[in-house]
């Protein structure tokens, strides 16, 4: 193996590949001071591996600015994150694999500057028995085509880290993405799948998002805050039925969907929470019965 970590200051170029990369404090690129860049980076072929103790201590990549960068075929594992960075911008992530790690990206935020991105371009990619799910701030005119969250648990953080999908102030689209077995472990803590706030503007095509949370928890599958969601031929699936509200619009949240999937009628799964909030349907059948503050449509 491969002990030591690539250390510079404001790199250029970078070209590692076929490598497995273990110890050091963080693990293959550790870019000093809060407003350290990195450009035209290409990381391919090799692997991090962080600390196997219960608390992880090193991330695999940190830099405050990544740009006009790619990431390929990597493995990150037991990292505290995957990859930590406050802007992205240009890059092109493809067949990267995140599992055992507290966070698999960490899109961080700090005293002085929020975090933000464009032109994120995610292929394939997943995370896996990790701590916390996908989280992104600021990040606009993105895309995330077949990527997945498999075998995640919430079970700690703050609301908006307890969703195995969540976006804040972002502009993104998902094509073929979803997650399997994600589970909320706080029966009273507002957590699920998928969490969308701060006007954010989300578009899933053909998602499938199969998020195990107790009919007995006050927890919801998704909560739409205050944000824009257009579902296309997407399911959304748990083990509640009946009466219990799983899928939360609220504050003013809109929701357009033409193949929304999951109980036996949208009413058994979601609540409009207030007048300000909406959800118009396509498709008559995906409204078996009335939901509150809600309009149909049919053609």
């Amino acid at each position: 193996s491969y002990n030591d970590f690539v250390y510079t200051t404001n790199p250029c170029a970078i070209m590692v590949s076929a490598r497995r990369v273990t110890g050091g404090v963080n693990g293959a690129l550790n870019s000093s001071g809060a407003n350290g860049a990195a450009w035209y980076l290409t990381f391919k072929g090799f692997s991090i591996i962080g600390d196997p103790a219960s608390v992880k201590t090193s991330d695999g990549i940190y830099c405050p600015e990544i740009g006009l960068s790619r990431f390929e075929d990597l493995l990150f594992r037991e990292c505290r994150s995957g990859v930590k960075a406050r802007d992205l911008y240009l890059v092109n992530m493809a067949q990267c694999h995140f599992e055992l790690s507290t966070r698999p990206i960490e899109h961080f935020s700090t005293s002085s500057a929020t975090a933000r991105g464009t032109t994120l371009n995610m292929e394939t990619c997943s995370a896996n028995r990790t701590e916390y799910g996908w989280r992104f701030i600021g990040l606009n005119y993105s895309s995330f085509n077949n990527c997945s969250n498999d075998d995640w648990a919430a079970d700690q953080g703050d609301v908006a880290n307890k969703y195995a999908w969540s976006f804040s102030d972002c502009d993104i689209v998902l094509n073929g993405c979803g997650a399997e077995s994600s589970t909320n472990t706080e029966a009273a803590t507002n957590a699920g799948g998928i969490y969308i706030e701060n006007t954010s503007k989300i578009v899933m095509n053909a998602c499938n998002f199969r998020c195990v949370v107790d009919a007995t928890s006050l927890a919801a599958l998704s909560t739409i805050d205050n944000s824009s969601l257009i579902v296309n031929q997407t399911a959304m699936s748990n083990t509640v039925g009946g009466s219990v509200k799983k899928i939360i619009l609220q504050n003013g949240a809109n929701v357009v969907c033409d193949g929304w999937y999951g109980a036996a009628n949208l009413d058994d799964m979601i609540t409009v929470a207030d007048t300000t909030s909406s959800l118009r349907a396509f498709q008559r059948n995906e409204m078996q019965a009335a939901v509150a503050n809600a309009t149909a449509w049919s053609f």
